[in-house]
């Protein structure tokens, strides 16, 4: 008799989150980076063209923010860095900073409906709110940033 062979055939895992809400989430973190490139930019910090990827261009931007205001450089928006840019932004003028809310917003509202965030949906960038988008980034097998 001969021995059995194991079946090649693989399985897909369902996914944790239907398609429609990753689409949205990924959407959102795309108009995140989008007016935060925008914002840095109108600060001075960003030169590269706003494409709304999170890159070395984007990281070299907030890390240049954090370092004109005295801020650890960590190249990662947190609730300090938001602060300063949108200090520099108002000293500017106010519309980009309004951008800059209404983004952080639709990022609020796309985490609530994927079940990842329960806070309100006030365009306030906080650690929780990067904790809530690292988590669901990590849920989905996309590196956290």
């Amino acid at each position: 008799m001969a021995p059995s062979t194991p079946s090649s055939a693989t399985t897909t895992p369902p996914p944790l989150v239907p398609a429609a809400t990753t689409n949205r989430v990924k959407q959102a973190e795309s108009d995140y980076t989008v007016a935060l490139q925008t914002s840095l930019s109108e600060a001075g910090y960003y030169q590269a063209a706003v494409d709304g990827v999170y890159g070395p261009a984007t990281v070299e931007a907030v890390e240049a923010l954090q370092k004109a205001h005295g801020l650890p450089v960590t190249g990662t928006v947190d609730k300090a860095t938001a602060a300063a840019l949108q200090a520099d932004l108002q000293a500017k003028g106010g519309a980009a900073a309004q951008r800059a809310l209404v983004s952080t917003a639709a990022v609020q509202e796309t985490l609530k409906l994927a079940g990842f965030w329960d806070g309100p949906v006030d365009g306030t960038s906080t650690p929780a709110l990067t904790d809530a988008l690292k988590a669901f980034q990590t849920k989905l097998g996309v590196k956290p940033t």
